[in-house]
């Protein structure tokens, strides 16, 4: 090597190890002071994590510019390759969908999509580069070790410290833990007994902190599964058994969560104890009614990261789920509140992978975490173990943020050899193969292209929607053209549907008894940019917000209600309602504010009339079999009928859609 490339040899490592020290500081970007964008949790973060990556493959490149005949082997690192290949098959699929740029950055309060697994696989990358230098090895060992008790302190006491809470659900600092301690172990290279113990007691801190069971558990049952595979090291088997055992994991995990929540859905005590348990059962009951209605296109290609959500919107089980509480009172904790804020994961990262990019990719986030069981060396054996293990099982239960993602690369890339001897052989062709240098040179740069989209598109729609964040129509911005003001048309419009609802919610619910001119300006555009959206397609989550909002207008008592806009919102409701339930049949329950406002108004006719469609399309929909059996006990000649009705509307759970006195439960019971 001559001097020069010596010289920039250092640069790029240097380069490399200052952006994954950025990417440890993503703390820093969920300062609400600096945020952008309707969820200043993660739109900003995920930008810079972007602009993180995109250099990291610029240092990338340079190394391999320089030394490709070491760089080249951890390019071809089979975790690396798993890990891109989940990018570009996400990519490829998502042109199949209905909304191929959702894909790209998944739904917008999580982030998982292309962009995430690109990420990933350069973040590993990176680790695996630097983890052979020891000055930066430790730098970036020590740092992780403060950053995440850093984050670990501002969930736990940010607020009273006057400083910020990340996020409001403090299960994902799990992640945290889980990720640390083979950070602590390969990177500080660890060894004394005494230092393990205590680099697991101090990546313990942000498990305890998040308050997440299953991880809490793992602090007793991750210990165990690596003696045992410490133990078992001399077999010959072990690495196959090893293998075998992350792969019926998660398997095994999602089986219990079925088990549990089928054979104690009707448990009250089961319910009050374990309701992780029961929503994540019945967050892959949604899954599933997906999957029996269009089966063969989601098996094969899925329907893009970011879809869950309308998954849920379409197919949520409505009969096990309470609906009626739109609000945030929570008078009733046994049940699962899922109408106002619309899930946007499944909890489950197999299920969420089999839901977003089908068969192909579900098996290849299944096969990651066992190939680094398979590719690291007999000595990180039990670590590998432990880190795969916890990762699935946690991952089959919660969900991950895009702010643990460097964290979760540098764990993969601790406990990751460089490269299999095996391959060897392989790899010294390919060094000397100009093609196989064309294509890795390629893929590089597209990586760099991919990312810098990322960047630019990821600021684009979050500064687009940073002039809606606030409901007050006061501080919203003004001359708003008709349209797409929002940017996200082609994203299935979830940003002005989300605007949509709260705007109207703050419409409906404000002090204020008059309003300004310019705020029926605004209502104005927004009816009109809805209108828009809706004939040039939208999400089921953008749709069910829409009805939503109807249900605002229809019970407020405000004098507003005769403004042409509302009047016109209140007159297509049952359009809406209709086309929407042509779709999602199961979701009556969102008939059941239309019906109640109807009733109110003394149009029994209309109601029936519409109670009458959804009993024939469905004889045991309990929101049709209640408003019917009320309409016929006005019929003495038929009032037995009716009590035998909203008696059957009991059984299939109508009680958890509208709110029933526990009196007349029992007078229809009796």
């Amino acid at each position: 090597m001559t001097m020069d490339k010596a010289q920039l040899h250092r640069c790029c490592s240097l380069w490399l190890m200052i952006c994954m020290l950025l990417s440890l500081s993503l703390l820093l970007f969920t300062n609400p002071h600096y945020t952008i964008g309707l969820w200043p949790e993660s739109e900003l973060l995920f930008i810079a994590l972007n602009a993180i990556s995109c250099s990291t493959a610029i240092g990338v490149l340079g190394l391999y510019v320089v030394q490709p005949k070491r760089i080249t082997p951890l390019l071809y690192h089979p975790l690396v390759l798993c890990i891109f290949a989940i990018g570009v098959v996400s990519l490829l699929f998502s042109f199949s969908t209905a909304f191929p740029r959702r894909s790209w950055f998944g739904a917008p309060e999580l982030g998982e999509g292309v962009m995430w697994y690109f990420s990933l696989a350069f973040l590993i990358l990176s680790g695996l580069i630097l983890r052979n230098k020891k000055i930066y090895r430790n730098i970036i060992g020590i740092y992780a070790v403060i950053s995440a008790l850093v984050v670990s302190l501002l969930t736990y006491k940010g607020d009273a410290l006057g400083l910020w809470k990340p996020y409001v659900f403090t299960d994902y600092l799990a992640f945290y833990g889980i990720f640390l301690f083979p950070i602590i172990i390969g990177f500080l290279n660890v060894r004394q007994k005494h230092w393990i113990a205590l680099s697991y007691l101090i990546a313990s801190v942000p498990i305890i902190v998040s308050g997440n069971q299953s991880a809490e558990i793992l602090i007793i049952v991750s210990p165990l599964v690596m003696g045992l595979v410490y133990y078992l090291r001399h077999l010959a088997k072990i690495r196959l058994l090893s293998v075998a055992a992350i792969m019926m994991a998660p398997i095994g995990v999602t089986g219990l969560v079925v088990l549990l929540g089928y054979y104690g859905a009707r448990d009250a005590s089961f319910l009050n104890h374990m309701q992780s348990i029961w929503s994540r059962y019945e967050l892959i009951q949604t899954a599933y009614q997906n999957f029996k209605s269009d089966g063969v296109v989601q098996m094969l290609l899925g329907h893009g990261w970011g879809s869950f959500t309308d998954v849920a919107a379409t197919y949520l089980p409505i009969q096990d789920t309470k609906l009626f509480m739109f609000n945030s009172t929570g008078t009733d904790k046994l049940y699962w509140d899922s109408l106002s804020r619309a899930d946007f994961h499944s909890h489950s990262y197999l299920i969420e992978a089999f839901v977003s990019i089908g068969l192909l990719g579900m098996l290849l986030i299944l096969l990651y975490p066992m190939i680094a069981v398979a590719s690291t060396s007999a000595k990180r054996m039990p670590l590998a173990m432990g880190l795969a293990f916890s990762f699935i099982v946690v991952s089959a239960m919660w969900f991950q943020f895009a702010i643990t993602l460097p964290f979760m690369g540098l764990a993969f890339a601790a406990v990751s050899s460089p490269i299999l001897k095996a391959k060897i052989h392989f790899l010294e062709k390919l060094k000397r193969n100009q093609n196989a240098h064309i294509i890795l040179m390629s893929v590089l740069f597209m990586s760099i292209g991919i990312f810098i989209y990322g960047v630019i598109e990821g600021y684009r729609l979050a500064s687009h929607s940073t002039k809606f964040a606030t409901p007050d129509l006061s501080k919203m911005a003004t001359h708003l053209q008709c349209g797409d003001e929002l940017g996200d048309m082609a994203y299935g419009g979830l940003r002005l549907g989300v605007v949509n609802h709260e705007v109207n919610y703050f419409l409906v619910h404000t002090e204020q008894e008059t309003y300004p001119e310019d705020w029926y300006d605004k209502l104005d555009w927004l009816r009109c940019s809805v209108d828009r959206y809706l004939e040039n397609g939208v999400s089921a989550r953008f749709k069910i917000m829409d009805l939503l909002v109807r249900s605002e207008w229809a019970f407020s008592s405000r004098k507003q209600k005769d403004y042409p806009q509302v009047v016109k919102l209140l007159a297509d409701w049952e359009l809406r309602l209709d086309a929407f339930l042509q779709n999602a049949p199961t979701r009556t329950d969102l008939a059941a504010p239309y019906l109640m406002w109807r009733l109110s108004n003394q149009e029994n006719d209309i109601a029936i009339a519409f109670a009458k469609k959804l009993y024939i399309r469905n004889m045991n929909d309990p929101v049709a079999l209640w408003f019917l059996g009320l309409n016929e006990l006005q019929d003495d000649t038929k009032a037995h009928l009716g009590i035998a009705k909203m008696r059957s509307a009991l059984k299939y759970g109508i009680q958890n859609i509208i709110p029933i006195d526990q009196a007349l439960i029992d007078k229809i019971n009796a």
